[in-house]
């Protein structure tokens, strides 16, 4: 198969973004990994009570911590986790681009959003604000660390800074009680960031049942392009995670609501910008896709043999 001059033009573009800084980021990121202490790092390697973390990222971000959080956890600890939020930390986003938190990457609001399925979770005891309380790891730490958070898999961002194994190919959220009064349907989820080029998703109106979770103005510009289209309203993580698994498929693009499809490990296609390929599904059934043809082909072949 033959790739456009268009596929091309934006690969090529795309990887001269990305390179422009990244020396200048790489050097000043080995002073930081050059001070990691082995005998720090044994120190916390022992068995204790419990763990606690700190993270002040995204919602999606903190998703795709949990994996870290599990492991040292069960691995090390007697007991379940402490982990506490950091509000108003100022994000890292194109100003231009339109986020519930605004300039921030966690705001009161969704720290509420959040919360009912940290909790849920049996690795973790406690969910809190951060208020200045001793950390045996802060997550933010990987912001310093030798990658650009442009590319790569978010959850293993931590490995370097916390060498650890990580069982991302099964799943590290689990739900009691799924939702299932949509097992038939197409459930969708669109931010407005990180959408690829000339992707139509007016096809999707040929299946009779299909859904939209998100935010309502995501659901309001979506249901021009899928007339059918049906929106699920959630009050939080808990009850969204609860609809996603019980779907029959699951399409997002790099967003809060795939990193909890990802986490449950459920039918799933992901959008990938190419821009910024830093989301990579593993485990269960998943698939990605930045051309029409093959996501129309992935639809279909994940609906009918999921």
């Amino acid at each position: 198969m033959k790739l456009s001059t268009n596929i091309i033009n934006n690969r090529y573009f795309a990887n001269r973004k990305k390179n422009a800084k990244e020396r200048e980021v790489r050097l000043s990121c080995w002073k930081n990994l050059r001070e990691i202490d082995l005998t720090e790092i044994e120190n916390k390697f022992t068995k204790h009570d419990f763990f606690s973390f700190k993270h002040s990222g995204h919602l999606g971000d903190i998703i795709y911590s949990l994996p870290v959080i599990k492991q040292l956890t069960s691995r090390f600890c007697a007991q379940p986790a402490k982990f506490y939020l950091n509000l108003y930390y100022s994000s890292r986003l194109d100003p231009s681009i339109e986020h519930p938190s605004g300039k921030y990457a966690l705001i009161p609001s969704t720290y509420s959003i959040i919360k009912p399925l940290l909790e849920s979770q049996d690795y973790i005891s406690l969910v809190d604000l951060y208020k200045g309380e001793y950390l045996d790891f802060d997550l933010d730490y990987f912001r310093d660390c030798i990658f650009t958070l442009d590319r790569g898999n978010i959850s293993k961002w931590y490995q370097e800074l916390i060498p650890i194994d990580l069982y991302l190919e099964e799943p590290w959220i689990k739900i009691e009680k799924k939702c299932m009064d949509y097992s038939n349907y197409i459930i969708l989820s669109r931010s407005t960031r990180y959408h690829w080029n000339d992707l139509s998703y007016s096809f999707l109106k040929k299946y009779p049942k299909i859904a939209f979770v998100g935010l309502e103005y995501e659901f309001k510009i979506m249901k021009e392009i899928i007339p059918n289209l049906v929106f699920i309203p959630t009050k939080d993580f808990l009850e969204l995670a609860r609809v996603i698994a019980g779907a029959r498929l699951f399409i997002g693009n790099q967003s809060s609501p795939f990193a909890i499809a990802e986490a449950l490990k459920v039918n799933r296609l992901l959008e990938c910008n190419l821009y910024t390929p830093n989301v990579d599904p593993i485990g269960g059934h998943n698939a990605l896709f930045s051309s029409q043809a093959c996501f129309e082909f992935l639809v279909k072949d994940f609906y009918e043999n999921g």
